[in-house]
């Protein structure tokens, strides 16, 4: 993919975000395994952070999102990490890259920790999931 493309695979990316999430002026956004798409949000005017920078406050974030997973294991101990930092209503959104052999099956990962997915929409890098849970929903998992 050259320059451009990627580019624009970004900001399809970075737009599609925006569409599904909806963030409130203080939404704050945790991601992981792109910090591309980190410095992308932000460029964007959000507030977003990457999870290899050292978040601030377990419990904070209302929107997380994980990318560049190539395996399930690999899908499934990053969704794990992100999880603690959200608050009990949030979305997640998993980026499924093209080509890596995961497809929406990749929900039955966010499944234990209340997620349900609301969305899936093809991208030029693959496919982005949306999944959601609510408070009570994030309280029956802690239980």
């Amino acid at each position: 993919m050259n320059e451009l493309s990627s580019t624009q695979a970004q900001r399809q990316i970075v737009e599609t975000v925006i569409r599904l999430a909806q963030p409130g002026a203080a939404c704050r956004f945790i991601v992981s395994g792109d910090a591309a798409l980190c410095g992308a949000l932000r460029a964007d005017g959000l507030r977003a952070i990457g999870l290899e920078t050292d978040p601030i406050g377990r419990g904070q974030y209302a929107v997380g999102i994980v990318a560049g997973a190539r395996s399930r294991a690999a899908l499934g101990v990053a969704i794990a990490r992100v999880v603690p930092f959200l608050a009990g209503a949030a979305t997640m959104m998993v980026l499924i890259e093209d080509g890596c052999g995961l497809g929406p099956q990749a929900g039955t990962l966010l499944a234990p920790f209340g997620f349900r997915i609301e969305a899936g929409v093809h991208c030029k890098r693959g496919l982005l999931l949306s999944a959601h849970r609510d408070a009570a929903e994030a309280m029956a998992v802690a239980a």
